[in-house]
């Protein structure tokens, strides 16, 4: 598996994962961003298992987190993005 192959499924999977918990939450994907930004994959997992964790429906949480780890790898699972620096007031004016 290459790393584009990893970045690009990563991508995929926190837009789906995110997607959900917008529909779970009854909110929108914009104003859910701030926190799931924040989040790694395992993160976003945990949060839908929480709010719709039962097996018969989703599938078993350790069966999900073994696939995300084998198609991402170990480190990307587990990354939170980056947030962006804020600007300091100096550089605003």
């Amino acid at each position: 598996m290459t790393n584009a192959f990893q970045e690009h499924f990563s991508a995929r999977l926190r837009e789906s994962m995110e997607r959900r918990l917008a529909f779970l939450l009854e909110t929108n994907d914009i104003a859910l961003a701030a926190l799931t930004g924040e989040l790694s994959l395992v993160d976003l997992l945990n949060g839908i298992f929480l709010l719709e964790g039962e097996s018969e429906t989703i599938g078993a949480y350790a069966g999900a987190a073994k696939f995300i780890v084998a198609v991402v790898g170990k480190d990307e699972a587990w990354r939170r993005p980056e947030r962006p620096e804020p600007k300091s007031e100096s550089a605003i004016h």
